[in-house]
């Protein structure tokens, strides 16, 4: 079957049936005779109900088969295409026994391919159930503006008028290439994407996935420019979590993106979820983290990846100037492996910049490396967002009063971590311009969403700079400081935005401590440490 998208926020076009029977001889059976029959398949009016806007088309190809059921005996019949490929009027023949001939009430299942399991022993026909008897491929064909048939599994009752209303069984992606050369791309996400569905054979309605897996694959080549919907199946009643789509190109090499904008999505069948056309490089790429060395070490090492990495490509790194402390020493294939000095005063760090040279082109990655305090000296930290360093950090995540997703940013020994959505924006308070960041505060903090951390070697007072999202007041809007032994100490930060208040939190052990909010969003513009 093949499927023909044309957007004009219509409904998708389902599948009517009616048939045509006569008596015809058994064959190879002279105990068992057979009925003849031929469906004509017609697509019925746009306005018909379903909640899906877009596809409004569908064409039956050459070779497309469906599986008819009798309620009563429950026997299988295959039906396959006779007349009409390439129109949404086909129709259907095959022979069911002579004995279903009399049955009223028939379901249909689409394509043949998806088997069914009459028996299932979890959801049973003889319950009132359509299962399909093993998991769906996790590999399937790219067809350009439409989607392969594999997945999009459709059942159908017949009607009083004698007809098949298909309904639908899968959920769609949408996905449009942004670049040339893709060979396939991955969907990989937590809640699951394929197994064994079951639907009740009365209504269609989707009831559970066996079997599951988290990941299918798209096979192209995948032309630049062209849309592709990629059937899933909606896990029960799960949620999607963080999708991460694995872009191949023809050379085998590869580019991952991750996106939450579905994770907390319940798919629905018959629905199309577009994730756009997200911009894709096969170039290499650096990968490496910020780290922290102790106060007393004389070397460290910053771990790294070249993804996509280049024949003949040579890394080399370099430390920011007047980081006397700091140098580079041998670097390996994974590694730049550094050398320090023992450090007897208060926290410090500097910029070490990577830079990968391919041919006549480079590219660079800058990883900054602390060094914690020694336990003799004092610890004081001031992070002010409407500082240059801050304003140029934060202008690397885009633009002010975007929302950005999957944050994770580290400057100066501050971490902001952020899977949700959050932003960055300034604010005019009398004749002041200052930055801030905005987050939100009902994730837990165990999962490491919307929250900021720090590490210091001694214990300290934190104070926080901040207001409400709004020039109203919302005192369940509070700011929550957990130390590294458990304790927390919350204060209200829901002051209206022209007047920001400075919170304080005193005695807070020293290790990692994290701030975050409960209650809903807030705006930080300013934290500090000073050790006791």
């Amino acid at each position: 079957m093949k499927k023909f998208f044309a957007f004009a926020l219509t409904a998708i076009a389902l599948l009517a049936v009616s048939c045509e029977k006569k008596a015809v001889e058994a064959i190879d059976s002279p105990a068992t005779a057979t009925i003849e029959k031929t469906f004509t398949v017609l697509a019925p009016a746009s306005d018909t109900k379903t909640a899906l806007n877009g596809p409004d088309k569908v064409v039956w190809s050459e070779g497309d088969q469906i599986t008819v059921v009798a309620k009563t005996t429950g026997n299988l019949a295959t039906f396959t295409l006779s007349e009409g490929a390439g129109t949404s009027s086909a129709k259907f023949s095959g022979s069911i026994d002579e004995a279903d001939a009399a049955e009223t009430t028939f379901y249909a299942v689409y394509p043949a391919s998806a088997t069914l399991n009459l028996a299932d022993s979890n959801y049973p026909f003889s319950s009132g159930y359509l299962t399909v008897k093993s998991a769906l491929p996790q590999s399937i064909d790219a067809v350009e503006n439409g989607f392969s048939s594999t997945h999009a599994v459709m059942t159908a009752k017949l009607d009083s008028d004698g007809k098949f209303i298909f309904r639908h069984g899968a959920a769609y992606f949408k996905l449009t290439i942004s670049i040339d050369g893709v060979e396939s791309v991955k969907f990989n996400a937590p809640g699951k994407l394929i197994g064994r569905p079951s639907y009740e054979a009365e209504t269609g309605t989707f009831v559970q996935l066996q079997g599951t897996k988290e990941d299918v694959t798209l096979n192209g080549p995948l032309t630049k420019g062209s849309t592709y919907y990629v059937p899933v199946m909606p896990h029960h009643k799960n949620k999607v979590g963080t999708l991460t789509l694995t872009f191949t190109d023809t050379e085998g090499r590869v580019a991952e993106i991750s996106t939450s904008s579905l994770s907390g999505t319940v798919l629905e069948t018959g629905k199309i979820y577009d994730l756009k056309s997200p911009a894709v490089s096969f170039e290499p790429i650096i990968v490496a983290d910020d780290i922290t060395i102790n106060a007393d070490a004389t070397s460290g090492s910053i771990a790294y990846e070249i993804t996509n990495a280049v024949s003949g490509g040579v890394l080399t790194a370099e430390v920011e100037s007047g980081a006397t402390w700091l140098s580079v020493g041998s670097i390996s294939d994974d590694a730049v492996n550094l050398v320090a000095e023992a450090n007897t005063g208060s926290r410090r760090s500097a910029a070490v910049t990577l830079t990968y040279t391919y041919g006549s082109k480079y590219l660079t990655k800058e990883v900054t490396v602390a060094q914690t305090g020694s336990a003799s000296a004092s610890e004081d930290y001031v992070w002010d967002f409407s500082s240059t360093e801050w304003q140029a950090e934060l202008a690397k995540y885009g633009d002010a009063n975007k929302d950005i997703t999957n944050w994770n940013m580290t400057l100066d020994g501050l971490t902001f971590n952020s899977v949700s959505k959050s932003k960055w924006n300034t604010s005019s308070i009398g004749e002041v311009t200052y930055y801030y960041i905005q987050f939100g505060g009902k994730s837990a903090v165990s999962s490491n969403d919307r929250v900021f951390s720090f590490t210091t070697v001694k214990a300290g007072t934190v104070s926080v700079m901040v207001s409400n999202t709004g020039n109203s007041e919302a005192t369940d809007r509070k700011v929550v400081v957990k130390d590294s032994e458990g304790n927390t100490q919350e204060e209200v930060g829901g002051v209206p935005s022209l007047s920001p208040t400075v919170l304080t939190f005193k005695n807070v052990a020293a290790g990692t401590t994290q701030i975050y909010v409960t209650g809903n969003a807030l705006r930080f513009y300013k934290i500090e440490f000073h050790s006791n």
